[in-house]
């Protein structure tokens, strides 16, 4: 259990991520601060294509469509979201906090095993 909190985490913490990534990828090739992140890009991007299509829509429903970004002033760049929370995902899918999170739960643990990889 401890093992798949930990993939939990991972998961959730690389979504979090996820439009940083791909907004400033192009980026990750200078000599900047933000090369650092090139092989954690790519880590991500390899996982999410190995994600069945309706898993990344339910994740990037959460995380990418609509969230509220972070700004790192040291980086001068949006670099995290705060995702969707369930109760207004609930609204739009129709279901309850804990059928969200018994469908999530699974999803960042997937995800976070794939990165991991």
């Amino acid at each position: 259990m401890s093992q798949d909190f930990s993939l939990q985490r991972i998961g959730k913490f690389q979504l979090s991520r996820w439009k940083f990534y791909e907004d400033n990828i192009h980026r990750f090739e200078e000599l900047t601060p933000l090369a650092i992140f090139k092989k954690h890009s790519t880590a991500f991007f390899k996982a999410l294509a190995q994600l069945e299509e309706d898993e990344i829509e339910y994740l990037a429903l959460r995380y990418y469509k609509e969230p509220t970004q972070l700004y790192n002033k040291w980086l001068g760049v949006y670099q995290t979201v705060k995702p969707v929370k369930y109760d207004v995902l609930g609204v739009q899918l129709g279901l309850t906090d804990k059928e969200l999170r018994e469908l999530y739960y699974p999803l960042h643990v997937k995800l976070g095993a794939l990165y991991t990889k």
